[in-house]
């Protein structure tokens, strides 16, 4: 695997499983190739990296399918380039991903330098223009973020500037109930994190959800975070489109920072569309924003639905209204209405997620 880094235009395919411990890896810094993971599991694999684009893969311009990390700890000391960043699988994605699975695994990074429009995530640190990531999940794990640089966090993607990203999840872990978590204790300037996506940049996010712990109350700085995409802010060269997703779990901020169950910031010029989204996210200390937390610009909403919490009246967007546990169980059909070709909506198994998104049976 190592000597990926020799040929990185090749197509591989693995066929077996590996266990990293005790073995020294250095990162690939740019992949054009395949690699298809084959369904196989890579283990216990840690590194430390510093300046720049990180990842096992630092940029990755081919194609990365079917690999299953487990167990992996990333390091991360220095600063993000412009425009760059970290991810335990990818830094920088400007092609495909898919199907590739990211289990039980830690990024620690402290960060030191004042950059812009930079991400941080479990799976991929930033996904481009005309890229693509889907059918790929967080099972648990955890991000642990210091230092002075403002950033983008998310629990998959740190951020989606223009990409696609599809039936993609952060999850329970589902054999040791492993819930994904994010603490900032970051001193920089600002950041955007989400439970999904920590910032967005114009986007088409389909069938998408976040079951995630965020802990932000030691940053006394401003951030924007969320169950699923801290800041959703657009401008007028630019659109997003957000279907079919949702976001559980918990928010622990300080009374200063601006939060949202659904999403930190809705704001800016250019048009966001929502269809069939709901967010069942626990707030504290203020529950006032249970879906967005603050003012909505150009949004257009259908048939979205927050649980818990109230929001408030100045930063309301027609057609997002509250709801209970059992009337959302009885809008699957008015969910299911998006006709996906693979993936459909079904009733969860717990009222804490009440309609999950599943396979086609």
């Amino acid at each position: 695997f190592n000597k990926i880094a020799d040929a990185t235009d090749a197509y591989y395919t693995i066929t077996q499983d590996m266990d990293f411990t005790g073995v020294t890896f250095t990162p690939i810094s740019t992949f054009s190739g395949t690699l298809d993971g084959n369904g196989k599991t890579i283990s216990n694999l840690t590194f430390t990296v510093g300046d720049g684009n990180r990842g096992i893969f630092a940029v990755n311009n081919g194609t990365i399918k079917s690999l299953n990390v487990t167990g992996a700890t990333l390091t991360k000391n220095g600063s993000l380039d412009n425009n760059g960043g970290t991810g335990i699988l990818v830094g920088v994605n400007n092609n495909k991903i898919s199907n590739c699975v990211i289990n039980s695994s830690s990024l620690n990074a402290t960060l030191n330098s004042t950059t812009t429009d930079t991400g941080i995530g479990l799976l991929c640190g930033r996904n481009n223009e005309s890229s693509i990531i889907s059918e790929s999940t967080v099972n648990g794990g955890n991000i642990t973020i210091q230092g002075t640089n403002p950033s983008n966090i998310g629990g998959l993607v740190g951020y989606n500037y223009k990409g696609e990203i599809e039936f993609s999840f952060v999850k329970q872990h589902p054999s040791n109930t492993e819930i994904t978590n994010i603490t900032y204790t970051s001193s920089g300037s600002s950041a955007n994190i989400g439970g999904l996506i920590g910032c967005i940049y114009g986007c088409k996010i389909k069938g998408c959800s976040a079951n995630i712990n965020i802990n932000t109350s030691n940053a006394q700085v401003a951030l924007k975070i969320a169950g699923l995409i801290g800041d959703a802010f657009t401008k007028w060269d630019a659109t997003a489109t957000i279907e079919g997703c949702y976001a559980v779990g918990n928010l622990t901020f300080n009374t200063t920072q601006t939060y949202g169950g659904f999403a930190g910031s809705l704001g800016g010029a250019g048009a966001k569309t929502l269809k069939n989204c709901y967010t069942s996210v626990t707030c504290s200390p203020k529950t006032d924003h249970a879906f967005t937390g603050s003012s909505p610009q150009a949004v257009t909403a259908t048939d979205c639905y927050f649980i818990k919490g109230t929001q408030s009246e100045d930063l309301s967007i027609a057609n997002v209204v509250s709801s209970t546990v059992d009337n959302l169980k009885s809008k699957l059909s008015t969910f299911n209405n998006l006709r996906w070709d693979n993936y459909e909506f079904a009733i969860g198994s717990t009222d804490a997620e009440p309609l999950i998104i599943q396979k086609k049976q």
